[in-house]
């Protein structure tokens, strides 16, 4: 750990603490430990809350430590709810995402290689960070991955100003011969985590991205919080976060999610198989995907990217050189590890 020598990636002038991957794992799962979760369990949240980081989406980060540990006292196992041969139904037991998801997604995969595809879903489970994670899983056993969460009431319907929906994240995950072709987006015009970064380093958020609880439009981060985010893409993206609402709705959870707690997982894994030989579809995939690459750029220097490409990229840079945290979030996971920082 030093302090960076680059200033901070913000529009004002803070300082950060730079980290390397091994000892933001360190102070990730002391943290976690030391609030109630055994080894494995900190091992597995720390993988997501780093690639997120990694991936260069670092909102979806080390920050939602803050929330994890606040619920760890009301922890109950994760419990399979109803199963058969192509579907399993999971009580997450008010665990964070980042441990019911991946238990789901390898239940699906492993009834996927049998039955060609399945589902699965869970119920009273919140935080899940970056869905590319989940989806990518299937994908990188052959199979394509869709993973949909319906989270706590922060964004307004097209055309309203009342928080109806969650930030509604949508991911999907294609094989190739190489790295999966990975889409994974949130379905409203920026994350939660983006806003709170912007109110704890005092900066602005982007205009068009929120509204004050009375519907005016804000750039002021402390009223976002308070009013509403707008969905990306008007009707479009309020459409998604409908649909995503109606999927996570089949685990039984809270029609709308309230606060973080509840949050509902609908996760899909299918076999290429059913179809075509594996080995043809997965050629014919980075076929199309060189065929991107290949394809002639709007602004000369910018190749247009396959999707996922630049978050693997920001990857193997990141596992290498670190990344860093403001000096804000640091202190407060310094703190909720006890007061001991990394060595």
């Amino acid at each position: 750990m030093r302090r960076s020598a680059q200033p901070f990636d913000s529009k004002t002038d803070f300082t950060a603490m730079h980290l390397s991957v091994a000892e933001a794992r360190s102070l990730s799962e002391n943290i976690l430990r030391r609030h109630g979760f055994d080894s494995a369990e900190a091992r597995q949240i720390t993988d997501v809350l780093l690639e997120a980081h990694l991936w260069g989406r670092p909102t979806s980060g080390l920050g939602h430590l803050r929330h994890v540990v606040r619920a760890a006292a009301d922890r109950q196992p994760i419990a399979v709810v109803r199963e058969d041969a192509r579907s399993v139904l999971l009580d997450g037991g008010n665990n964070p995402g980042f441990l019911v998801a991946p238990r789901a997604m390898r239940m699906a995969i492993e009834k996927a290689r049998d039955s060609g595809l399945a589902a699965a879903a869970a119920r009273n489970a919140y935080l899940g960070g970056i869905n590319g994670y989940y989806a990518a899983m299937a994908a990188r056993n052959d199979l394509i991955g869709l993973v949909t969460i319906s989270s706590g009431r922060r964004v307004a319907p097209a055309g309203g100003i009342d928080p109806l929906f969650g930030t509604n994240p949508l991911a999907i995950a294609i094989p190739t011969l190489d790295e999966p072709i990975v889409l994974d987006f949130a379905t409203a015009s920026t994350n939660v985590g983006s806003i709170e970064r912007a109110r704890r380093l005092g900066e602005a958020i982007a205009p068009g991205q929120a509204v004050t609880a009375d519907g005016a439009p804000t750039t002021d981060p402390v009223t976002a919080l308070g009013g509403a985010i707008l969905p990306f893409g008007g009707h479009k993206g309020a459409g998604l976060a409908m649909i995503v609402q109606c999927l996570g709705m089949l685990a039984g959870g809270a029609i709308v999610p309230d606060g973080i707690r509840d949050f509902g997982y609908f996760l899909l894994a299918i076999d290429p198989g059913m179809f075509m030989p594996v080995a043809d579809y997965k050629a014919r995939t980075s076929e199309l995907a060189e065929m991107m690459r290949a394809s002639r750029p709007a602004t000369a220097g910018e190749p247009v990217r396959v999707p996922g490409e630049r978050s693997m990229k920001e990857r193997e840079r990141r596992l290498r050189a670190g990344f860093d945290l403001d000096d804000a979030l640091y202190e407060e996971l310094v703190g909720l590890a006890g007061g001991t920082g990394v060595a």
